[in-house]
This record gives structure tokens, sequence and C-alpha cells, in this order.
């Protein structure tokens, strides 16, 4: 019950709302890694080089992601909160589609991105 009121605190603001989501990106990133981990011991593909570089991908994106929080109090007028907001779906999205892709390449049949799919394609349809 402590975390439930916890988090219910640090989302009474925009930063707080924010630190929440960049725990949930960082818990995908971590999903992201396991599957992919998985999906390479399935197939036998097992490389430390590719691992190492996933790792310090997720690294790099994680530091992005940190970094760019600050720049919005230091300069408001260049970084705005929908800017990180933006740049924070992107990284959502990006990691789903990984963690389907590391999904699918174990032999699991998923359709985790198919209401978003769904959803983009009927804007083009109705066009």
């Amino acid at each position: 019950m402590q975390i439930i009121y916890w988090m219910k605190q640090l989302m009474a603001d925009d930063y707080g709302q924010i630190l929440v989501w960049l725990i949930f990106i960082l818990l995908l990133m971590g999903v992201d890694v396991i599957t992919g981990l998985i999906q390479a011991k399935i197939n036998r593909n097992i490389n430390s080089k590719k691992i190492g570089d996933g790792i310090l991908k997720k690294v790099q994106i994680l530091l992005v992601l940190i970094v760019i929080v600050p720049l919005t109090i230091v300069l408001p007028n260049v970084v705005s909160t929908t800017v990180i907001i933006g740049i924070y779906l992107l990284e959502t999205y990006n990691e789903l589609v990984s963690i389907n892709e590391n999904l699918k390449h174990a032999g699991i049949d998923t359709n985790l991105l198919g209401p978003i799919t769904k959803l983009l394609g009927k804007g083009d349809d109705e066009k």
C-alpha cells in the first residue's frame, strides 16, 4: 500500500509523471534484454559482442532520457515537456517493437502491437 501512496504523490506534478514514465521505460528495457537473451538461447546464436552492444545502447538511451529532463528547467524555451513526452513515446514504442520482434524470433506468435497498428491503419483507410 505504501508503494501506491508513494506513486500517487509522485504523479502530482509533471516531473513526477515523467519519472514514473522513465521507470516504465526502464522496465521495458529490462524485458527487452531478457526476451532478447531468451530468443538468442532458443535460436542458439548467443553472441557476447552483440549482447554487450545492445546493453551499451540501452545505457546510452537511458542517459539521454535522464539528461533531457533537467534541460526543460535550464532551457525552457528550447526543450519543453511536450518534447520529452514525444521522445518518451517514441522510446516506449521502440521498446515494444523490439520485445515483439524478440518474441517472434523465439517462436511466440504475439499481437503485442496489434491495437496500435490497427489504430494507425484506420487513419489511412479514412482518407
